[in-house]
Parts: structure tokens; C-alpha cells; sequence
């Protein structure tokens, strides 16, 4: 006969497998909305690079490349102090994967599962999914965002820039782009 508030040996095992499966999936979410928001804040530097080059007055086109430089200049140095974040990430992502797999694998082949069970697979599923597509949305919208500001430019006219702007020259404006293009701002590690 079991003592109240005892737990017994199979529920323990339970227990225990259900914390390690929650710590693991919630350091990999908290990790990834700590990467989400400084990439987030990369999205608004390259917004405000577009207000600044927008806002240039009497200035050369070197000056609008200064300002497109420190915008890349953050980007790369945000992206290059998140270079071990990646090895963590999915190294962290990979084990949580496996242990979610040998831990639930018995509970996947029971035709008996409950539907608390297929529920608790199915919320972990998801966790999973976002936490490997996260990262990924927020590397495309780096690189969307910094591409974005020489296409704004790229479909202006000589009229939607103010008098003495380098880029009211139409000729200025193709060598930005050329340069923009070349300059390859955006998210890449390695």
C-alpha cells in the first residue's frame, strides 16, 4: 500500500523526463525571442538608414554610402555576435529533438494514448517547429530589410528627392544600387 504524497517510481520517471523536456524547449524559445529582438532592432536600423539618406541635403553620393556603411557596419557585427548563438541553437534544438523522441517514443507507440498525452506531443511538435522557424523568419527579414532600402530607392524618381540631393542625378542612383548589391548587407554567418 502506497503512502499518500509518495510518488512512485514510474510516475517519477515521468515527472522527471516531463521537466527535462520542458527546460529544454523553454531555454530554446527564450534563446530564440532573445535573438528575434535584436534582429527586430536590425529591421528598424535599416529603416531609419532610408530616413537618413532620404533626409541628406546638399550632400555627395560618398555620404550616402557612409550611412548605408553603418547600417551594414551593425548588421555584420550583430550577426557575427550571434555566430556561437547558431552553434548553441541548433545544437540545443538538434538534443531537444532526440531526447523529445526517446522520451515520448513509448507514449507514440501506445494505441492507448489519451488525449491529454496526444495533446502534450502535439504542443512540444509546435514548440519545435517555432523554435527552428523563428530564427530562420528573422534572418530573411534581416536580409529583407537591408536589401528594402536600396529598392525604396531604386523606384524613386529625380522628383521625390529634395533639391541637391545626390540622388536627383538618376546616374547617382545606379551606382548606389551597384554598390548596395555588391555590398551584400544582410544576414549570412561563416
Amino acid at each position: 500500500m502506497e503512502e499518500e504524497g509518495v510518488v512512485g517510481g514510474d510516475e517519477a520517471q515521468d515527472i522527471a523526463k516531463a521537466v527535462v523536456l520542458l527546460s529544454a524547449s523553454w531555454s530554446s524559445v527564450n534563446t530564440c525571442h532573445v535573438f528575434a529582438i535584436s534582429f527586430f532592432t536590425l529591421g528598424t536600423f535599416a529603416q531609419d538608414a532610408f530616413r537618413l539618406i532620404r533626409d541628406v541635403q546638399n550632400g555627395t553620393l560618398d555620404d550616402l554610402i557612409i550611412i548605408h556603411e553603418d547600417l551594414c557596419t551593425v548588421v555584420f557585427n550583430t550577426v557575427s555576435a550571434y555566430s556561437l548563438w547558431f552553434v548553441l541553437h541548433w545544437f540545443t534544438y538538434g538534443a531537444g529533438v532526440v531526447v523529445h523522441i526517446i522520451l515520448t517514443s513509448e507514449e507514440l507507440l501506445d494505441n492507448n494514448q489519451t488525449l491529454s498525452v496526444k495533446v502534450y506531443i502535439s504542443c512540444l511538435l509546435v514548440c519545435y517547429l517555432y523554435v527552428f522557424a523563428l530564427p530562420c523568419f528573422c534572418a530573411a527579414r534581416i536580409t529583407s530589410s537591408c536589401a528594402g532600402v536600396y529598392e525604396k530607392i531604386n523606384c524613386t524618381t529625380s522628383e521625390d528627392w529634395n533639391a541637391g540631393h545626390p540622388f536627383r542625378d538618376r546616374h547617382n542612383i545606379a551606382l548606389f544600387i551597384s554598390y548596395a548589391k555588391d555590398r551584400r548587407c544582410g544576414f549570412k554567418v561563416g
